[in-house]
């Protein structure tokens, strides 16, 4: 009766003890604890400042407009949403994979309250390099418009 006691003893002590260093192996340490290339997939990151302006046709600036910034590819849907403040003003900064251009939209979405309604508009826009690099840091790019909305 003892050793089969002993036996259960020894196995209930040894399981924790096996089981610790089993599981702390299968623990993944964060390889970017920085985060500062941290990409969806294995492509070349880049750094992307998105900035501009949005008037009316006097050149007064707009209030909460929607900006969408697009920078999907044939595989991966991207896009960031920002809002111009009190002075039109809109700025991003973000880090992705590297991308051709960027299809920017802008949507007046809170109708007479910056002034009036203006009618939606969208165009593509080519990244500008700022900044050339090597290996997997992609270097990096501003992404500049300014947009003229015309009421409805």
């Amino acid at each position: 009766m003892k050793k089969v006691g002993m036996n259960m003893l020894v196995k209930a002590l040894a399981l924790p003890l096996l089981a610790v260093p089993l599981l702390s192996s299968c623990m993944v340490e964060n390889e970017n604890p920085e985060n500062k290339f941290n990409t969806s997939s294995n492509e070349p990151a880049a750094n992307y400042r998105v900035i501009g302006k949005v008037t009316d046709v006097e050149g007064d600036p707009i209030a909460g407009i929607r900006v969408i910034a697009d920078y999907s590819t044939d595989v991966v849907y991207r896009a960031d949403t920002l809002y111009t403040d009190r002075d039109g003003q809109y700025s991003k900064f973000l880090t992705t994979p590297r991308v051709s251009s960027f299809y920017m939209s802008f949507d007046d979405i809170d109708g007479q309250a910056n002034g009036g309604e203006f009618e939606p508009r969208s165009e593509r826009v080519n990244p500008i390099r700022t900044e050339i690099s090597s290996g997997y840091f992609g270097g990096s790019y501003v992404v500049s418009l300014n947009a003229t909305l015309k009421r409805k």
